[in-house]
Protein backbone atom coordinates (compact mmCIF):
# COMPACT_ATOMS: atom_id res chain seq x y z
CA UNK A 1 0.00 0.00 0.00
CA UNK A 2 1.33 3.67 -0.72
CA UNK A 3 1.89 5.67 1.96
CA UNK A 4 0.85 9.26 1.94
CA UNK A 5 4.40 11.25 2.80
CA UNK A 6 4.15 15.43 3.55
CA UNK A 7 7.88 16.09 2.83
CA UNK A 8 9.68 19.02 4.90
CA UNK A 9 11.14 21.34 2.15
CA UNK A 10 12.97 23.30 4.52
CA UNK A 11 16.79 23.43 3.80
CA UNK A 12 16.19 22.51 0.22
CA UNK A 13 18.18 25.09 -2.07
CA UNK A 14 16.98 27.02 -4.92
CA UNK A 15 19.75 24.63 -6.39
CA UNK A 16 18.20 21.44 -5.81
CA UNK A 17 15.34 22.64 -8.11
CA UNK A 18 17.07 23.09 -11.04
CA UNK A 19 16.67 19.25 -11.71
CA UNK A 20 13.09 19.03 -10.49
CA UNK A 21 11.58 22.12 -12.38
CA UNK A 22 14.40 22.84 -15.01
CA UNK A 23 11.57 24.90 -17.34
CA UNK A 24 10.39 27.09 -14.12
CA UNK A 25 12.13 30.24 -13.16
CA UNK A 26 13.68 30.21 -9.61
CA UNK A 27 12.43 33.00 -8.10
CA UNK A 28 11.53 31.98 -4.41
CA UNK A 29 12.76 30.23 -1.95
CA UNK A 30 12.78 26.47 -2.97
CA UNK A 31 9.83 25.00 -0.75
CA UNK A 32 7.88 28.07 -2.00
CA UNK A 33 9.01 27.53 -5.73
CA UNK A 34 8.21 23.79 -5.19
CA UNK A 35 4.80 24.10 -3.02
CA UNK A 36 3.52 26.81 -5.98
CA UNK A 37 4.37 25.00 -8.88
CA UNK A 38 2.59 22.42 -7.79
CA UNK A 39 -0.53 24.77 -7.12
CA UNK A 40 -0.27 26.34 -10.65
CA UNK A 41 -0.14 22.99 -12.41
CA UNK A 42 -2.79 21.13 -10.63
CA UNK A 43 0.27 18.16 -10.38
CA UNK A 44 -1.10 15.17 -9.27
CA UNK A 45 0.10 13.02 -6.34
CA UNK A 46 0.59 9.75 -7.67
CA UNK A 47 2.64 6.44 -6.49
CA UNK A 48 6.33 6.95 -7.34
CA UNK A 49 9.70 5.51 -5.61
CA UNK A 50 13.56 6.47 -5.51
CA UNK A 51 15.92 4.32 -6.69
CA UNK A 52 19.72 4.34 -7.34
CA UNK A 53 20.81 3.35 -10.26
CA UNK A 54 23.85 1.16 -12.03
CA UNK A 55 26.01 3.19 -14.34
CA UNK A 56 26.78 2.11 -18.05
CA UNK A 57 28.40 -1.33 -18.64
CA UNK A 58 26.85 -2.53 -16.03
CA UNK A 59 23.82 -1.23 -16.17
CA UNK A 60 23.38 -3.18 -20.02
CA UNK A 61 24.78 -6.48 -18.19
CA UNK A 62 22.25 -6.25 -15.56
CA UNK A 63 19.09 -5.52 -18.02
CA UNK A 64 19.81 -8.04 -20.40
CA UNK A 65 20.14 -10.50 -17.15
CA UNK A 66 16.57 -9.38 -16.12
CA UNK A 67 15.19 -9.61 -18.96
CA UNK A 68 16.11 -12.79 -19.81
CA UNK A 69 14.87 -14.16 -16.36
CA UNK A 70 11.96 -11.87 -16.99
CA UNK A 71 11.00 -14.14 -20.18
CA UNK A 72 11.66 -17.84 -18.62
CA UNK A 73 9.26 -16.24 -15.97
CA UNK A 74 7.16 -14.87 -17.95
CA UNK A 75 6.96 -11.59 -16.54
CA UNK A 76 7.27 -7.80 -17.54
CA UNK A 77 10.96 -6.69 -17.87
CA UNK A 78 11.98 -3.72 -15.71
CA UNK A 79 15.44 -1.72 -14.82
CA UNK A 80 17.91 -3.06 -12.18
CA UNK A 81 17.41 -0.66 -9.75
CA UNK A 82 18.25 -0.14 -5.93
CA UNK A 83 14.82 0.92 -4.36
CA UNK A 84 15.76 3.44 -1.63
CA UNK A 85 12.55 4.52 -0.93
CA UNK A 86 9.40 2.98 -2.48
CA UNK A 87 5.52 3.04 -2.60
CA UNK A 88 5.49 7.04 -1.90
CA UNK A 89 2.20 9.04 -2.54
CA UNK A 90 2.73 12.87 -3.09
CA UNK A 91 3.94 15.06 -5.50
CA UNK A 92 6.89 13.54 -7.15
CA UNK A 93 8.36 17.12 -7.49
CA UNK A 94 9.36 17.50 -3.80
CA UNK A 95 10.46 14.45 -3.68
CA UNK A 96 12.88 15.08 -6.71
CA UNK A 97 14.10 18.27 -5.19
CA UNK A 98 14.91 16.93 -2.35
CA UNK A 99 16.90 13.90 -3.81
CA UNK A 100 18.81 16.50 -5.63
CA UNK A 101 19.78 18.21 -2.10
CA UNK A 102 20.59 15.62 -0.38
CA UNK A 103 22.67 13.19 -2.55
CA UNK A 104 24.25 16.49 -3.76
CA UNK A 105 27.39 15.95 -1.82
CA UNK A 106 27.44 12.09 -2.63
CA UNK A 107 30.03 10.63 -5.66
CA UNK A 108 29.05 7.75 -7.67
CA UNK A 109 29.90 4.71 -5.13
CA UNK A 110 31.36 1.18 -5.04
CA UNK A 111 28.56 -1.35 -4.16
CA UNK A 112 29.89 -4.88 -3.48
CA UNK A 113 27.70 -7.48 -4.07
CA UNK A 114 27.85 -9.70 -0.38
CA UNK A 115 25.69 -12.16 -1.54
CA UNK A 116 22.77 -14.05 -4.32
CA UNK A 117 19.71 -14.23 -2.25
CA UNK A 118 16.25 -15.65 -3.14
CA UNK A 119 12.71 -15.29 -1.25
CA UNK A 120 9.37 -15.31 -1.21
CA UNK A 121 8.33 -12.15 -1.80
CA UNK A 122 7.08 -11.05 -5.62
CA UNK A 123 9.66 -8.37 -5.74
CA UNK A 124 12.30 -10.48 -4.13
CA UNK A 125 12.31 -13.25 -5.64
CA UNK A 126 16.35 -13.25 -6.94
CA UNK A 127 18.09 -10.68 -6.00
CA UNK A 128 21.71 -9.57 -5.47
CA UNK A 129 22.60 -8.15 -1.72
CA UNK A 130 24.66 -5.31 -1.45
CA UNK A 131 27.17 -3.76 0.84
CA UNK A 132 26.89 0.59 0.24
CA UNK A 133 28.97 3.06 2.01
CA UNK A 134 28.05 4.77 4.69
CA UNK A 135 27.44 8.02 3.60
CA UNK A 136 24.90 6.72 1.39
CA UNK A 137 22.67 4.83 4.32
CA UNK A 138 23.09 8.55 5.83
CA UNK A 139 21.61 10.21 2.93
CA UNK A 140 18.97 7.46 2.69
CA UNK A 141 18.17 7.55 6.29
CA UNK A 142 17.86 11.35 6.26
CA UNK A 143 15.69 11.00 3.06
CA UNK A 144 13.55 9.23 4.69
CA UNK A 145 12.98 11.69 7.70
CA UNK A 146 12.55 14.48 5.38
CA UNK A 147 10.12 12.84 3.43
CA UNK A 148 8.47 11.72 6.89
CA UNK A 149 7.83 8.18 5.41
CA UNK A 150 5.98 5.91 8.51
CA UNK A 151 6.42 2.31 9.53
CA UNK A 152 9.94 2.26 7.96
CA UNK A 153 11.60 -1.10 7.57
CA UNK A 154 15.21 -1.68 8.34
CA UNK A 155 17.08 -1.02 4.55
CA UNK A 156 18.63 -4.44 3.09
CA UNK A 157 20.57 -2.41 -0.07
CA UNK A 158 19.80 -4.74 -3.13
CA UNK A 159 19.03 -5.06 -6.95
CA UNK A 160 15.90 -7.66 -7.62
CA UNK A 161 17.39 -9.64 -10.86
CA UNK A 162 14.08 -11.32 -11.14
CA UNK A 163 10.46 -10.91 -9.93
CA UNK A 164 7.94 -13.87 -9.06
CA UNK A 165 10.32 -16.67 -10.28
CA UNK A 166 8.51 -19.84 -8.77
CA UNK A 167 10.45 -21.91 -6.42
CA UNK A 168 11.88 -25.19 -7.53
CA UNK A 169 15.47 -26.44 -9.46
CA UNK A 170 15.40 -23.69 -11.78
CA UNK A 171 15.51 -20.75 -8.91
CA UNK A 172 18.16 -22.88 -7.15
CA UNK A 173 20.18 -23.27 -10.58
CA UNK A 174 19.77 -19.08 -11.38
CA UNK A 175 20.98 -18.44 -7.79
CA UNK A 176 24.27 -20.61 -7.99
CA UNK A 177 24.99 -19.18 -11.60
CA UNK A 178 24.39 -15.51 -10.27
CA UNK A 179 26.46 -16.35 -7.68
CA UNK A 180 29.19 -17.37 -9.78
CA UNK A 181 28.76 -14.81 -11.60
CA UNK A 182 28.33 -11.33 -9.41
CA UNK A 183 29.46 -12.36 -5.70
CA UNK A 184 32.33 -9.93 -4.70
CA UNK A 185 31.91 -8.22 -7.76
CA UNK A 186 31.77 -4.40 -7.77
CA UNK A 187 28.50 -2.41 -9.17
CA UNK A 188 29.22 1.23 -9.76
CA UNK A 189 26.18 3.11 -8.59
CA UNK A 190 26.34 6.93 -10.13
CA UNK A 191 22.80 7.89 -10.93
CA UNK A 192 19.30 8.65 -8.98
CA UNK A 193 16.01 8.13 -10.19
CA UNK A 194 12.46 9.04 -9.16
CA UNK A 195 10.32 6.68 -10.79
CA UNK A 196 6.51 6.29 -11.54
CA UNK A 197 6.08 2.97 -9.81
CA UNK A 198 4.95 1.00 -6.59
CA UNK A 199 4.21 -2.38 -5.87
CA UNK A 200 0.25 -1.68 -7.35
CA UNK A 201 1.19 -0.31 -10.55
CA UNK A 202 2.67 -3.07 -13.50
CA UNK A 203 6.27 -3.36 -13.75
CA UNK A 204 5.38 -2.38 -17.38
CA UNK A 205 4.05 1.12 -16.77
CA UNK A 206 7.10 2.43 -14.81
CA UNK A 207 8.91 4.95 -15.77
CA UNK A 208 11.28 7.37 -14.91
CA UNK A 209 10.05 11.09 -13.64
CA UNK A 210 13.32 12.92 -13.20
CA UNK A 211 17.12 11.89 -13.46
CA UNK A 212 19.78 13.00 -12.34
CA UNK A 213 24.16 11.93 -12.03
CA UNK A 214 25.53 11.57 -8.55
CA UNK A 215 28.48 14.31 -7.80
CA UNK A 216 29.08 18.06 -7.63
CA UNK A 217 29.00 18.27 -11.31
CA UNK A 218 25.22 16.85 -11.98
CA UNK A 219 24.40 20.38 -11.65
Amino acid sequence: MSRLVHPDLRGVSKAACRTALPDFPVLFGAARLIRYFIRMTGEQHYEHSVWLMPDGEMQAELATETAALARAAGQPPFSPHVTVAGDLKGAPLCTAALCQEIFSNQEPFPAKVSAVATGPSYFMSLFLCLSVPDSVLAAREKLIRKLAVPGTRPWQPHISVAYGMPNGAGKTAEQRRLSELYLDRTISIGAVVVSRSSVSVPASAWKDICRFRLGKSSD
